[in-house]
């Protein structure tokens, strides 16, 4: 932003800039899991094609939520999330 970027396109070049990063890291954590191989076990492709798909659900809204200049409903998502996975931890003793 300090560049004259709009916040929407910084966002939107934030959330493109990851997408190498994220891609890199699944393939390191793929080659750990031994005797899996994700072309090859339909539960872990379909895991990936779902997180995939939410993924970007998820950073369409949010860049949504940019464009209009109202993280409100954010702040609401963060603290719920926050809520739950405290009572989470709590009632499973961490």
């Amino acid at each position: 932003m300090k560049r004259g970027l709009a916040p929407v396109e910084a966002a939107r070049f934030s959330f493109l800039m990851s997408i190498p990063r994220v891609a890199g890291a699944e393939v390191l954590q793929l080659s750990d899991v031994q005797g899996s191989n994700l072309w090859s076990d339909p539960a872990m492709l379909s895991g990936a094609i779902a997180a995939f798909v939410v993924g970007l659900g998820v950073i369409s809204f949010l860049l949504k939520l940019l464009n209009t200049g109202n993280l409100k409903p954010f702040g609401y998502y963060c603290i719920g999330a926050s809520v739950l996975m405290l009572g989470y931890l709590v009632l499973n003793g961490s």
